[in-house]
């Protein structure tokens, strides 16, 4: 079963210079946390300030390409970051066809973001172990590490 998800916010671990994409269900209560690098946190975190003045990056290229072909992302699927190198999926149409490629899970979201496209977590994502860490991790962060998100 899939959960619709949307990016609730990214947190910065400031003992280990972690980056932390927060994911919210819609229309529920869970909470998923996808630990990024520094690159895809920026890049989300531009897609998400539309008011910044953004600086052209990989995913703008990726998108004028899609556009060139007329391609869209019609889903993204982020998928248990234990089982999988690659833990999503990103499904391209271009209306007719579709093609799921691999990405790693901050790049796909940057570019669901960027191209307006739906974000899902697998529940297996939401595993025993997955959540004991989750749970750990945010015994630790303060509310105001979450600023105006939540």
């Amino acid at each position: 079963m899939l959960m619709q998800m949307n990016v609730a916010g990214m947190i910065l671990e400031d003992d280990e210079q972690s980056f932390f994409l927060l994911l919210k269900e819609i229309d529920g209560a869970t909470i998923v946390s996808i630990q990024i690098d520094q690159l895809q946190a920026e890049s989300i975190a531009s897609v998400m300030d539309k008011a910044l003045a953004r600086i052209p990056d990989p995913y703008d290229f990726l998108s004028n390409i899609m556009d060139s072909f007329e391609l869209r992302i019609s889903r993204v699927i982020i998928k248990n970051p234990r089982r999988y190198t690659k833990n999503a999926d990103v499904f391209l149409t271009d209306g007719e066809r579709e093609l799921r490629i691999d990405s790693h899970a901050g790049d796909a979201v940057a570019s669901a973001l960027l191209m307006n496209a739906p974000i899902f977590v697998n529940n297996d994502f939401l595993g025993t172990a997955h959540k004991k860490e989750l749970q750990k991790w945010l015994s630790k962060v303060r509310p105001s590490d979450f600023g105006e998100v939540l």
